[in-house]
């Protein structure tokens, strides 16, 4: 949130009616024992878009984006591009096809996404236990055979949401039925919320993780990568989303080049992906949170706050 509220977005998602404050998120285990609260300052609200990048040209004198939107094709040249479009980046891949390197190779990492299933009049019953509220309205559930987690949506309390990921070597289709038999022994409201949503009717979203080497180019002359496009950091490092605001937190402080803009922040991402790396090399085989896992601290933190700190003043 201090990044949200550097680029001035705090305070607009906390006047929509979905903006809700949230003080911690809190998270159990699959016995429902609390294992430990997480402090926040907020939440975030996803946007969505219909425009889509599939290619670039690059010039001396500028370069030229083109782009599909509501299945229209358009284009239009530009100074310069800042391409945030994630890990199936086609920023970047016109970028280093530009700096004649090759792309690099995305691996399918192991875990698998799937959500949200929205729920209303059907969370009634845990809702009345107190089980999420304003003061308690984001849930995580943490055990060896995945994770989920469930979030009030609104300011009434009367909007649900909730998501899993899960650990699959072999393949990343998933079912219902499947999850339903995953967390069948899980403590109340698991189950319950896993067979609302089987009556709803609702199809979500099923994403794959995918993972990414590190970039030796996040720039060419004309284009600058950042947030996944630029680093896919690994998704138990809990960062993903917040190196991507840093990314265009420092953008315009650190970009005299793009060569300045990659020479300030790499260091620090690459930090936090060998951090990562380090942990999940550790905890193979035994996936469960630790009160070590609160201790954690994201390498360079402190320094990029100092860092923020001087130059809002």
């Amino acid at each position: 949130m201090h990044v949200l509220n550097g680029l001035d977005l705090a305070r607009k998602l906390l006047q929509r009616d979905s903006g809700i404050q949230v003080p911690c998120i809190t998270i159990n285990d699959p016995a429902g024992g609390l294992i430990g609260k997480v402090p926040l300052y907020g939440s975030v609200e996803r946007y969505g878009w219909s425009a889509q990048v599939h290619a670039t040209e690059e010039f001396d004198d500028g370069i030229i984006v083109h782009w599909n939107e509501h299945g229209l094709p358009k284009h239009k040249k530009v100074d310069l591009l800042i391409g945030a479009d994630g890990i199936w980046s086609a920023a970047r891949l016109s970028m280093l096809k530009s700096l004649g390197l090759s792309a690099p190779e995305l691996t399918y990492g192991g875990l698998v996404s799937m959500g949200p299933w929205a729920l209303f009049s059907t969370l009634t019953a845990f809702l009345g236990f107190g089980f999420l509220s304003l003061e308690r309205a984001c849930v995580m559930i943490q055990g060896r055979q995945g994770f989920i987690g469930m979030a009030l949506f609104d300011k009434q309390g009367k909007k649900v949401a909730w998501w899993t990921s899960l650990e699959r070597n072999g393949g990343y289709r998933r079912n219902k039925r499947e999850v339903r038999e995953r967390y069948s022994d899980w403590a109340f409201p698991v189950p319950q919320l896993i067979a609302a949503a089987e009556t709803s009717g609702d199809q979500p979203f099923v994403w794959p993780v995918f993972e990414m080497e590190k970039l030796g180019h996040w720039h060419s002359k004309r284009t600058v990568l950042v947030g996944d496009a630029a680093h896919a950091i690994p998704p138990h490092s809990g960062q993903g989303a917040s190196q991507s605001l840093e990314d265009g937190f420092d953008v315009e402080d650190l970009m005299p080049t793009p060569a300045a803009f990659q020479a300030g922040r790499q260091p620090r991402v690459n930090g936090i992906i060998d951090e990562a790396n380090r942990r999940d090399s550790q905890n193979k085989g035994h996936r469960k949170l630790s009160d070590g896992w609160f201790g954690y601290k994201v390498p360079g933190i402190e320094e990029w706050a100092a860092l923020r700190a001087s130059t809002s003043t």
